[in-house]
C-alpha cells in the first residue's frame, strides 16, 4: 500500500468500514509509515472530541434520510446494471452473441478496406460513388 490510497481512503479505515484484509494493510501501512500515522492519529483525536463533546450524535446522519439514499442508491443501480434479458441468456448463448458481433465488426472493417483499396480516384466505379453522394447530400435515406 502507498500513502496516496491510504490517504484516500483513511476515513473508511478509521470508521472501521473496510474488509478484514484491507483494513490489515491500512494498519501495516500506519505502523510503517510515520506520515500517515501521525494523520490517523489526528482524526483519531478529532473523532474523540466530537464523542466526548457529545457533538457526534448531533452531526450523525438521520437514519431516514441515510435510508432514502440507499434506496436511491440501490436503485440508481438495478438501472444502470445488465438488461434481466441479457442477464436470463445462457453463458454458452451470450458468448455466441458476443462473438457474432465481433465478427460482423471485422467483416465491416473488412470490406470497408476491401472497397476503399479497389476504388482509385480516376476509376469509373469510384467516380460513380462520387457523383451518387454528391447527388444525395443533404437528403434524408
Amino acid at each position: 500500500m502507498d500513502c496516496k490510497e491510504f490517504q484516500k481512503n483513511i476515513h473508511r479505515y478509521l470508521d472501521g468500514e473496510l474488509a478484514d484484509v484491507d483494513a490489515e494493510r491500512f494498519a501495516s501501512h500506519e505502523r510503517h509509515c510515520e506520515l500517515c500515522s501521525h494523520q490517523a492519529e489526528e482524526l483519531r483525536a478529532v473523532s474523540k472530541m466530537f464523542e466526548e463533546d457529545g457533538l457526534a450524535a448531533e452531526f450523525a446522519v438521520p437514519e431516514v434520510l441515510r435510508a432514502k439514499t440507499l434506496r436511491a442508491f440501490q436503485e440508481e443501480v438495478q438501472e444502470n446494471s445488465v438488461p434481466s434479458w441479457w442477464s436470463s441468456l445462457s453463458t454458452g448463448l451470450r458468448s455466441g452473441v458476443m462473438a457474432t458481433a465481433v465478427v460482423g465488426l471485422l467483416l465491416g472493417v473488412a470490406l470497408g478496406s476491401t472497397l476503399s483499396a479497389t476504388l482509385t480516384p480516376t476509376s469509373d466505379r469510384s467516380l460513380l460513388y462520387v457523383a451518387l453522394l454528391d447527388e444525395n447530400v443533404g437528403e434524408l435515406p
